[in-house]
């Protein structure tokens, strides 16, 4: 785990923080309401005087997914995060002002992001027709609704196309369906933005004759508006940088009327608004600059919606239209659906209907991750294993957003128990003293693919199994008491996904066919979506107040992480600065923390390779683990020899926010 980086050249850089308010254990009132409610303009720069943050997790190695993956990589709303100076990152690109953007123009990171979309296309497109399925609906009762709905909305278009009519709606759909090329990609906007307009209107009319033919008694509810944002061809509300987008999709509530229109549609786009993004492009043979670019618009849309699991967009070029769904790992795109055609225009309007009526959860939003009504993160669930049941937590403060374009996708909360919650007679775990409790969430690998998607996936290196087995391994050792991130409850999120059965969430029951089918050896990456609850409460090494101190913290650590080598037979593997934090102990003194065991493993284990992933951070990295040919196994020495990297680097920089 690691802090969010900052480039201290940027005009907004981070303020000197008062001394005194450094030593305090826990945020007073008025502060935790300053980082839950302060909003900013930008995901990237912004900054707060508020408590610092616990385990505070740096989005930065998202894309680094420690197994063999050392390329580059990497809500409903914004959060303020608290910003520390910058440190090294894991892969790039990340946010504009990250270190590895330092004296660069903004022309350049984007032409930089640009490049490095079109390579991830080429690694990670995949293209299966199965992708317009993933928006439909579990239940049969829903589906044969929503295929007579689409029935009625594909006559409906057929019939306004085929008339004389001369309205500037009519005009629109035809210039836009009735060829396959464009001279212009501007002109193309409103075009495209009618025929979702038509489309949503005609499937609340739909769904309206639906229901009265059925007397009301389908117990269906009104679809969402899927419709474009007013303005086109804007940089969003929410961006790190001046990116432009084309169109951008929102979902609007009708009214009660009945009569299909949709009421209150916002002009300006906001990324914590966005259900889905379109790419135009006037040429049939741009698919690839169409592609990339949505890849460039995804790392927006997680950093501002952090209740996001993967991202829904469309490709439009010329007349060709397909559906594309950016995981964690890839980017799947559908069969051409060519709205020039007939049968095309079925396609797309059949795909609409379905992602009007669908669950949340098929739309990319994660069900467990609950809004307020300000659109505020309110509560969050953490799977507690001893239960066998979700626990919900108070969300007090965002403290790391996810701003890659693929990988973990990791984020970190700063929670307390919710009033909701059920106590528990027999659970031994509790909260730090304090009462605040880490929440660390984020799309994990699983070593073993599941045969079949809805199965419990074993993994091998499952972080929140050998938290378990480092605690249970040190307990009674009262030296190291304190000295290491323990585990209090976390595994597998788990929701409700149809069928009134509660399934985990993988990549397996969330894209189905996708991630079932083919030669196993062709199929996609295979995660899990992982949510742990730790304590104890601290904060970044860099905010020490002293070298005695900084001393004292990285003593600490260090002999937490000789005593899970002796004693659990664990090997961290990602000795950094982002990884050994400290805490007030309430006497004037601290202690280190060592946190984040995504990247321990077993040394014992059966599937311990002669070559050893090249994982962790990459300036810290050791000699032995940075050199591709090198057969050596991984040992206590890297680890010390990567705390050497971090002392020499603390020397270089600083040692915390004031030197």
């Amino acid at each position: 785990m690691s802090t969010p980086p900052n480039n201290t050249d940027t005009p907004l850089s981070t303020p000197k923080r008062n001394r005194n308010s450094e030593k305090r254990k826990q945020p007073d009132n008025d502060q935790i309401a300053t980082l839950q409610r302060k909003k900013r303009p930008a995901h990237s720069s912004n900054v707060t005087n508020g408590p610092p943050p616990s385990f505070c997790l740096n989005s930065n190695k998202d894309s680094e997914d420690n197994d063999n993956h050392t390329g580059n990589g990497e809500g409903k709303h914004n959060h303020v995060v608290t910003v520390l100076p910058p440190t090294p990152m894991k892969s790039k690109p990340s946010h504009s002002n990250s270190k590895d953007n330092l004296g660069k123009s903004l022309d350049q990171i984007r032409n930089e992001r640009e490049e490095y979309a079109k390579l991830q296309v080429m690694e990670k497109l995949k293209v299966d027709k199965a992708v317009a399925d993933l928006a439909k609906p579990r239940s049969n009762v829903l589906v044969r609704f929503t295929t007579n709905v689409a029935r009625r909305v594909t006559q409906r278009l057929e019939s306004t196309l085929a008339s004389d009519n001369s309205s500037n709606q009519y005009a629109h759909l035809a210039k836009w369906t009735m060829q396959d090329n464009h001279e212009k990609e501007t002109p193309m906007y409103p075009w495209i933005s009618a025929f979702f307009g038509f489309v949503s209107r005609e499937i609340g009319l739909a769904h309206r004759e639906s229901n009265t033919a059925t007397r009301g008694r389908s117990g269906i509810n009104r679809p969402r508006a899927l419709l474009p944002f007013e303005k086109t061809n804007v940089n969003p509300d929410g961006s790190d940088d001046y990116t432009r987008t084309d169109i951008l999709l929102r979902a609007n509530h009708r009214d009660a009327s009945g009569d299909g229109n949709v009421h209150h549609l916002a002009a300006r786009p906001n990324y914590k608004d966005v259900v889905a993004v379109i790419e135009v492009k006037h040429l049939t043979t741009e698919e690839t600059q169409a592609f990339a670019q949505l890849i460039i618009y995804s790392r927006n849309l997680y950093a501002n919606q952090h209740n996001r699991r993967f991202v829904w967009g469309f490709t439009v070029c010329g007349s060709h239209v397909r559906a594309c769904v950016l995981t964690s790992d890839n980017i799947f795109a559908s069969a051409i659906m060519d709205v020039s055609k007939c049968e095309g225009r079925k396609e797309f309007v059949s795909l609409l209907v379905k992602m009007s009526y669908c669950a949340e959860d098929q739309l990319g939003y994660d069900p467990t991750i609950r809004l307020d009504d300000e659109g505020m993160i309110d509560e969050i669930d953490v799977y507690d294993e001893d239960a066998d049941r979700m626990v919900p937590y108070k969300c007090v403060a965002m403290t790391a957003i996810a701003t890659r374009c693929f990988g973990r996708h990791t984020r970190c909360f700063l929670c307390k128990k919710a009033a909701s919650a059920q106590p528990d007679i027999n659970s031994s775990s509790s909260a730090d003293d304090d009462g605040y409790i880490v929440i660390k969430s984020a799309w994990a690998y699983s070593t073993h693919r599941a045969k079949d998607g809805s199965q419990k996936a074993e993994n091998a290196r499952n972080e929140a199994l050998l938290m378990r087995r480092i605690a249970k391994g040190l307990e009674g050792i009262g030296s190291v008491a304190g000295k290491y991130a323990k585990l209090i409850h976390g595994g597998t999120v788990r929701f409700e996904k149809g069928g009134g059965g509660i399934e985990e969430d993988n990549t397996g029951t969330a894209f189905g066919a996708i991630f079932s089918s083919g030669p196993e050896e062709e199929l996609p990456e295979f995660r899990i979506n992982q949510r742990l609850a730790m304590t104890p409460w601290c904060r970044p090494l860099q905010n020490v107040a002293n070298a005695d101190q900084l001393i004292v913290a990285v003593a600490d650590v260090m002999e937490a992480h000789t005593a899970i080598f002796k004693e659990c037979r664990i090997l961290h593997r990602d000795i950094s600065l982002n990884n050994m934090m400290f805490r007030d102990l309430g006497d004037g003194s601290v202690g280190g923390v060592l946190i984040d065991f995504d990247c321990a493993k077993d040394i014992e284990a059966g599937s311990w390779e002669a070559r050893p992933e090249r994982t962790g951070t990459l300036p810290y990295m050791s000699v032995n683990n940075l050199e591709a040919d090198s057969l050596v196994k991984r040992t206590q020495l890297d680890d010390w020899e990567s705390l050497i990297y971090v002392l020499c680097w603390l020397g270089t920089t600083g040692i915390n926010n004031h030197d």
